[in-house]
């Protein structure tokens, strides 16, 4: 049975100190089951992310964990070299795990995508109960760990069997940018765990599966990744699915190199997707996925219910928690 509890602990953190190795304490570690909720690529849309709240409201369904697998903000490539832009991205993303964790009353679990402020990729924890998985992993239960590869690689379109850059990634422009960061922090996960299960957080998918591909009016779009089929490939035992978002409309499951091994897209938030996944252990050092669940918020009658709109950061601010304003100022002064 999924836990009620909404006990989490991470080193240091009650005392709002950022830790980069967060640890999971024992009494998590101890059930059958594990729900999560899975929501990406946000983008700011306080509309669809109220929508959600209604939703949740209605139905108050329980998780253990919100995995969150990128693109809390707008903020594009040329943008980045405005300091300005880089504020006011952070603070979006504040804003927004904040609003998820009141929300929820859960940890989250969460990468940077590819419009994401520098700061998530430099792995730096903005709030307390929101860990960034960036270049990372957290061991969640006994036996499962989640590994987190946040950004993406440039995307293409085909022409004929030609293959053209669409669109630049960020922060990788490189194939074998991303692949040496990937295999490295998933050796270095291995090297830690061992021969369990493990849950790959990244923003973008496999090259070819459909959850990483769109049809736009030039085309077919590619905006995954070579280097995480590689990945998948050589660890089919081991590595239980993919999380990916980074494509909003592409959502669903599939199989692409084994039976035991699956690459799920929630959708994205913005788009009114989000989706739940729940994790059995069916032995003593394996898990696997026993429901996966998509909703389309845009198909679901909340009318009826009321949510008060997102709150601003300067409210945040005014109630911020003692652990919320140490981690803050600690942040602020390695500016």
């Amino acid at each position: 049975v999924v836990s009620t509890q909404s006990t989490w602990g991470f080193k240091k953190s009650e005392m709002g100190i950022p830790e980069t190795k967060p640890v999971c304490p024992p009494m998590i570690r101890d059930r059958m089951q594990l729900r999560a909720l899975l929501f990406s690529d946000t983008h700011v849309d306080n509309d669809k992310m109220n929508k959600y709240a209604l939703w949740y409201q209605k139905n108050n369904p329980i998780y253990d964990v919100v995995l969150m697998p990128g693109d809390f903000t707008n903020i594009s490539v040329a943008e980045h070299a405005d300091p300005v832009k880089e504020r006011e991205a952070e603070i979006q993303v504040f804003e927004t795990l904040a609003w998820v964790k009141n929300l929820i009353q859960r940890p989250i679990l969460y990468i940077p995508g590819n419009h994401s402020p520098n700061k998530l990729y430099k792995n730096e924890l903005l709030l307390s109960g929101a860990v960034n998985l960036h270049k990372t992993d957290i061991q969640i239960q006994h036996n499962l760990v989640v590994v987190g590869m946040g950004g993406c690689t440039p995307m293409y379109r085909q022409e004929g069997e030609k293959f053209i850059k669409q669109w630049d990634g960020y922060p990788y422009d490189t194939e074998e940018e991303y692949s040496k960061d990937l295999t490295s922090t998933f050796q270095k996960a291995y090297s830690k765990y061992g021969d369990v299960s493990y849950i790959m957080l990244s923003h973008t998918g496999p090259w070819d599966s459909i959850t990483s591909m769109a049809f736009f009016s030039f085309g077919k779009l590619y905006a995954g990744t070579k280097s995480m089929n590689a990945l998948l490939q050589k660890y089919p035992n081991n590595i239980m699915c993919d999380i990916h978002g980074h494509m909003h409309t592409s959502e669903g499951r599939v199989k692409l190199f084994s039976d035991t091994q699956e690459i799920i897209n929630p959708g994205a938030v913005t788009s009114g997707k989000f989706g739940e996944i729940i994790f059995t252990q069916a032995a003593e050092n394996r898990w696997e996925i026993s429901t996966v669940k998509f909703y389309d918020l845009n198909k679901l009658q909340l009318l009826k219910y009321k949510l008060h709109s997102p709150v601003s950061y300067t409210h945040l601010r005014a109630h911020e928690t003692e652990a919320d304003l140490v981690c803050r100022l600690l942040l602020e002064k390695k500016k």
